[in-house]
C-alpha cells in the first residue's frame, strides 16, 4: 500500500566536493571542480561505465554510457532507468539530525548479525546512543 502522492523512488546519499576558504589554491581548484563536475559530460560517461559512479548533473544523462546495455542486469539499460527514476524523486526534508540517527543504528548492526543483540535491545541501545550524540 502506497501513501496518496508517495512514489518508489528515493536517494539519501552521494558525495559532495569541498574548497575550503583558507585553501592555498582555492581558485584554482574552484576551476578544475567547474570544468570536471560542470562541463564534461564525457567524463561522466567514462565513470559510469568504469567505476559505476552515478552522476545526477542532467545533461550528462543523455550520453551513451546512461543508455548503454548492462549484462549482468539481462542487458537492461539500467542507468537510464536510475536516470528516469530521478526524476520522480520529491524533495524531502530528511531533518537535521537523519546522519545522526543512520550512524546509531549502523553502530548495532554487526551485534545484531552476529547475534549479541537481539532487534529490540538493538533499537534500544541505538536510541540511547542517537539521544546521546544529539544531547536529548
Amino acid at each position: 500500500m502506497n501513501l496518496p502522492g508517495s512514489v518508489n523512488a528515493s536517494n539519501l546519499g552521494g558525495s559532495s566536493w569541498y574548497v575550503l576558504k583558507n585553501s592555498e589554491n582555492r581558485d584554482m581548484a574552484i576551476d578544475f571542480l567547474k570544468e570536471i563536475y560542470a562541463n564534461d559530460i564525457d567524463f561522466y560517461q567514462k565513470i559510469l561505465i568504469e567505476k559505476g559512479a552515478f552522476g545526477t548533473w542532467l545533461p550528462a544523462q543523455n550520453g551513451y554510457a546512461y543508455k548503454a546495455q548492462n549484462p549482468f542486469f539481462g542487458n537492461q539499460r539500467v542507468f537510464l532507468d536510475f536516470s528516469e527514476w530521478l526524476k520522480k524523486i520529491p524533495s524531502v526534508d530528511f531533518g537535521l539530525f537523519t546522519y545522526k540517527a543512520d550512524a546509531a543504528i549502523m553502530g548495532v548492526m554487526l551485534d545484531v548479525y552476529s547475534g549479541k543483540l537481539t532487534i529490540e535491545e538493538a533499537l534500544k541501545k541505538a536510541k540511547e546512543q542517537f539521544k546521546n550524540t544529539i544531547g536529548y
